[in-house]
């Protein structure tokens, strides 16, 4: 048996690839080795970033810290917008159109955080055979925890900030970048690529233009300060997914997490990547 879909978007699950593989597996198609899907896979790489450029695309500028009069305003800000963090959904972007150092800083490594197996998708939270928490994989790791339809899965990863020299005052974290590669076939190389330009390998061909399947952009509530004096050089995070959104969360890892990480490998590009 063989299933084929192209149920897929800039977030990579937002047309509901997943319940669908799960509901053709489950009724349509013998169990494996008999069942072939393509695609037969999916990873979601991350990179963490600073960009006043963005960050000021995400919260209203303050008119009158700019010197502005608020007279030439017909709109003008609550009292209640400052502390608003947004929503959390991704946004779209052409990443390959930002310039690396002019328009933002890495401040992490792009590294994989979700990998899918299409032909082992996680059961829905409290269906027959769920495990219900969170384990997607279903390996037995218990990674993230299920709440909601269909289940959230969680998968934790500890990024070390590139060290800034002592006369930097280091920098602000505003965002993370995501974007997937799709693995087409079970047992090949053959890769279809939404990874911007400039985290391409050079031997990769050029990545085509599309009005779909582009990067995605996930804003953090409040800038978080890294590196530098009191900044944090090791962050911690969070790349969380239901059966139809990716979102994240950024922290600051605290101190001895971080130390195990560093000891543990744990900032290696594909170490501890969980299926989703």
């Amino acid at each position: 048996d063989v299933c084929t879909s192209g149920l897929l978007d800039t977030e990579l699950i937002g047309e509901a690839v997943l319940p669908t593989i799960r509901h053709a597996l489950a009724h349509l198609m013998r169990a494996a080795p008999g069942a072939h899907m393509i695609p037969a896979a999916a990873s979601v790489y991350a990179q963490v970033i600073s960009s006043d450029m963005l960050w000021s695309w995400h919260s209203l500028a303050d008119a009158e810290a700019a010197g502005v009069p608020l007279s030439a305003y017909q709109l003008r800000r609550g009292e209640g917008e400052p502390a608003c963090s947004g929503a959390s959904a991704a946004a779209n972007i052409q990443a390959s159109r930002l310039v690396p150092g002019r328009d933002f800083t890495a401040l992490t490594p792009p590294v994989r955080v979700l990998h899918f197996d299409f032909h082992a998708i996680a059961p829905a939270a409290g269906a027959e055979g769920g495990n219900g928490d969170g384990d997607s994989d279903g390996d037995g790791d218990g990674a993230g925890d299920g709440a909601g339809e269909g289940g959230t899965w969680a998968n934790e990863r500890y990024l070390r900030v590139p060290a800034v020299s002592p006369d930097e005052a280091g920098a602000e974290a505003h965002a993370v970048i995501f974007w997937w590669d799709l693995h087409m076939a079970a047992g090949t190389e053959l890769v279809l690529s939404t990874a911007p330009a400039w985290a391409r390998d050079p031997d990769q061909d050029r990545p085509q233009w599309r009005d779909h399947w582009m990067q995605a952009l996930c804003f953090l509530p409040e800038p978080l300060p890294v590196g530098g004096t009191g900044g944090a050089d090791t962050l911690l995070v969070r790349a969380l997914h239901d059966d139809f959104s990716v979102w994240f969360d950024v922290c600051s890892a605290p101190a001895a997490a971080a130390a195990a990480a560093a000891t543990e490998g744990g900032g290696d590009a594909d170490a501890g990547a969980a299926a989703g």
